[in-house]
This record gives C-alpha cells, sequence and structure tokens, in this order.
C-alpha cells in the first residue's frame, strides 16, 4: 500500500523542483515562460499515456486467461455422493452459524467504515491546503520569484512520501501513535503560523508538517478501509471515501480561504486550529472503532 503512495509523492516532488529550477536558473517572470515551463511537462503526460495503453493491452490478456481458468476449474468438489442425513444437518448448522458471524462483522465493518469517514472529513476540512498557506507567506514577503513557494510545495511533496513510508511501516505495530502524531502536527502547524509567521524558515517547517501528516493520513486511511472491506465493496468503499474526503477538503479550503478576504489570516488559521482539535477529541472517542487491525 506504501510503494503507490511513495512513487506518488516522489512524482509530485520532482514536477515542482523541476519548475523551481527553471524559475531560479531563468528567472521566469512573466506568462510566457510560465506556459513553457508547463509545456515541458507534457513530455512525462504523454509517457503516462503510453504506459497506460500498454498496461491495459498486458492486463487484459490476464484476466481473459484468470477468467477462463477458474470456469474450468468450477464446481469441481462437491458434495453429491453424501448421504448421510446427521452429516448435512451439521454441515447446514455450521454454514449458517458462519453466515451469521459474517453478517455480523458486515455490520461492525460498515459502521466503522462509517466512523472512519466521518473522521477524515473533520480532518479534511479543517486542513488548509497548502497553496492558500503559500499564498499568505507570498503576500508577507511580496517576492517576485515564485520559485521559492514551489520549493515549498516540493519539500512538502517529499515529506510526504517519508512520512507515507515510515507511517505505513509503524502502522501494525503501533496504529495509535501514529495517527495521534498526524493529528498532532495539524493541529500545531496552524498555531506555529500564527506565532511565528513572520519567519520564513517557519513555512518551510510548516510545508514539512503538511506533506507529513497528508503522508500519512493518505496511508492509514487506505489500510483501514481495505480492512474494513471485501471484495464485492472494495471499489464502491473507496470510491465514497475519496469522493467525500475530497469535497470535505474542498468546501473547508474554500470556507477559509473566503475567511481570509475578511480576516486576517491569523483568524483562519485558529479556525482551523479548532476544527483539528474537535477531528482529534472525535478520534479519541471513536479510536477503538476506527483503529480496527486484523
Amino acid at each position: 500500500m506504501w510503494n503507490s503512495s511513495l512513487v506518488n509523492q516522489l512524482g509530485a516532488f520532482v514536477g515542482p523542483g523541476f519548475l523551481s529550477i527553471i524559475f531560479f536558473y531563468f528567472q521566469f517572470n512573466d506568462v510566457y515562460h510560465y506556459k513553457l515551463a508547463f509545456l515541458i511537462l507534457g513530455i512525462p503526460i504523454i509517457f503516462v499515456f503510453l504506459l497506460l495503453i500498454l498496461t491495459n493491452i498486458y492486463f487484459n490478456k490476464i484476466f481473459y486467461y484468470i477468467y477462463h481458468l477458474e470456469n474450468s476449474s468450477k464446481n469441481k468438489v462437491q458434495f453429491n455422493d453424501i448421504n448421510d442425513s446427521q452429516f448435512n444437518d451439521r454441515k447446514s448448522s455450521i454454514e449458517l452459524n458462519e453466515v451469521n458471524k459474517l453478517n455480523s462483522s458486515d455490520k461492525n465493518s460498515r459502521y466503522s467504515y462509517l466512523i472512519l469517514v466521518i473522521f477524515s472529513m473533520l480532518v479534511a476540512f479543517g486542513y488548509i491546503d497548502l497553496p492558500i498557506i503559500l499564498y499568505h507567506f507570498k503576500s508577507i514577503y511580496g517576492f517576485n520569484n515564485d520559485y521559492l513557494a514551489i520549493i515549498c510545495y516540493s519539500l512538502a511533496m517529499v515529506s510526504s512520501a517519508i512520512g507515507g513510508f515510515i507511517s505505513s511501516s509503524l502502522f501494525k505495530k503501533s496504529p495509535f501513535f501514529v495517527i495521534i502524531f498526524s493529528l498532532i502536527l495539524v493541529i500545531f502547524y496552524p498555531l506555529i503560523l500564527v506565532i511565528f509567521y513572520k519567519n520564513i524558515f517557519v513555512f518551510l517547517l510548516v510545508s514539512i508538517f503538511w506533506g507529513w501528516a497528508l503522508g500519512t493520513f493518505e496511508t492509514t486511511f487506505k489500510i483501514l478501509i481495505s480492512i474494513f472491506s471485501n471484495e464485492q465493496n472494495v471499489g464502491k468503499m473507496f470510491g465514497m471515501f475519496h469522493t467525500l474526503f475530497g469535497l470535505s477538503w474542498f468546501i473547508g479550503s474554500s470556507f477559509l480561504t473566503f475567511f481570509s478576504q475578511y480576516f486576517e489570516f491569523n483568524f483562519v488559521y485558529f479556525i482551523s486550529f479548532i476544527i483539528e482539535i474537535i477531528a482529534f477529541l472525535f478520534f479519541l472517542v471513536f479510536k477503538n472503532k476506527i483503529i480496527v487491525i486484523k
């Protein structure tokens, strides 16, 4: 699970890092050079499409083979030759008990999944998107070279990759610690910005905190959803989760951006702090339902 997150965030680092080098070296400050820089990023996109086409062709052949293999081996083992009524009655009783256990387990998993979704939405709602923080950063210092903001974002992506990797490695042993540590980061980085917002190094530190927490949440949420789901509903559960998580993040960021037009950013950071405190308390109350390791 962590492999995809690690590669994803490393890719998210290489792109902005590449742009920051271009902006720094050539001192790009106009729209034309912005377009040129982003046009260069179109090259890896072409490779992605080619890889997607080749992967589709390759896996279609594998799925076709597996499908016919399963159909040819179906119903080979049956109990048709067994006529002992006592054995059949006992077998039916055992099967009924197993079904009841599965139904009970499914109900608990659905309830835990619902609690996890609510918790993730609370975290996302108060999770200030990094571009908003960097906009504040730029408004304070008024620098013309955007490569500094891009460096902050690249730093966040590296931190996200490392955080996701380490958190996934520790999650099975200490799931409570992993989630609590990430919650502490998202609670305190708004306070750090409120107190030390005039220090340029604080924004670099906050970028690291922001990325680490993001990588941890992405990884741990995927692990938990895979535990709560089964083969029949795994796609639905992941789809609903990412939809609600993204929607909550979008609404929360829009809400905080709206407030930033009428109030100082310190007030916006304080609102974020309050929301994350609520998410923290919610987690403490329902931690036994959220953290389920099989």
